[in-house]
């Protein structure tokens, strides 16, 4: 799949580019335009400045004929257009990524490491029999001190924390997440292949689901977002204690405007935030599309 694919772009497409506004509920009018970045394609439909592209690693070869390299930027990971993320890594600190290899030559775990290697994060990406990332697995550093140490100097706290607050917080971590893992995301498929459902857990506080349908040109039509949040602490005795759980839903509508190649060329977003109450009118998004 080539990066135009990738973006849902039909045709042999050379340039998008983007402006969107946002919808003023008190004035009932749209808010000034932004522009955003300029996508540019070659005619083989590689992205100039390719998201894909790692930068110069070292890369090694194991008996099984597994790849793993080592580089300063994380591996490209085939997700659906529209759900990628990335993690949070201190402006100043400096790491590199050690990345390994299924006999696909798909990712399936991401390591970011500090210049001393220890692990800052782990990824670890299942996928199906399809080649379709079924779940992924974010873990926490085991130096979860040092991690807040550093974040407490580059915002220029006065003084680190304690040995004290050090442990509160481990344990704290350890209790709302025994298992060592941060955040756990599902995907279910539907019989196209895209994602039907999307379900993120942060350890015991947090879970999040979203569930798409789509139109005919394969772009998200309807979004519902359900969120269960709950408040952690920990007791006198030691004991994790869960309170203040609540939920929130949302749905998001799109609606389009294609051009004569399949490519949207305007997106309006409606929101919201009941199952009964009516939509309205948050964002548009439009697209100057330009072909080879």
């Amino acid at each position: 799949m080539t990066d135009r694919e990738h973006l849902l772009l039909r045709g042999p497409v050379h340039t998008v580019e983007t402006e969107f506004a946002e919808f003023h509920p008190e004035t009932s009018d749209w808010q000034p335009a932004r522009s955003g970045p300029t996508l540019i394609f070659d005619r083989d439909g590689r992205q100039e400045g390719h998201p894909g592209d790692e930068g110069p690693t070292a890369t090694t070869v194991d008996e099984r004929g597994l790849r793993t390299t080592i580089g300063r930027r994380p591996p490209f990971i085939p997700r659906q257009h529209g759900m990628e993320y990335g993690v949070h890594i201190d402006g100043i600190a400096r790491y590199d990524v050690l990345t390994r290899y299924d006999a696909h030559e798909h990712p399936v775990e991401v390591l970011y490491r500090d210049e001393a290697e220890k692990v800052l994060y782990r990824i670890l990406i299942t996928y199906d029999d399809q080649h379709r990332i079924v779940r992924e697995q974010i873990l926490m550093s085991n130096t979860l001190g040092d991690l807040w140490s550093a974040s407490a100097d580059s915002a220029g706290a006065v003084e680190p924390p304690s040995t004290e607050q050090r442990e509160q917080f481990a344990a704290m971590v350890g209790a709302v997440m025994p298992d060592g893992i941060f955040s756990t995301l599902g995907y279910t498929y539907d019989d196209r292949g895209r994602v039907a459902q999307r379900v993120q857990r942060m350890g015991r506080v947090k879970e999040v689901r979203e569930t798409y349908s789509y139109d005919d040109y394969g772009n998200v039509a309807e979004q519902q977002y359900e969120s269960t949040d709950r408040d952690a602490a920990i007791d006198d005795e030691g004991a994790l204690v869960m309170a203040n759980e609540s939920c929130n839903e949302s749905w998001n509508r799109y609606e389009y405007r294609y051009d004569d190649r399949g490519n949207w060329i305007e997106r309006v977003v409606l929101r919201r935030l009941a199952p009964e109450a009516t939509f309205h009118r948050v964002g548009i998004e439009r697209r100057t599309i330009a072909y080879l």
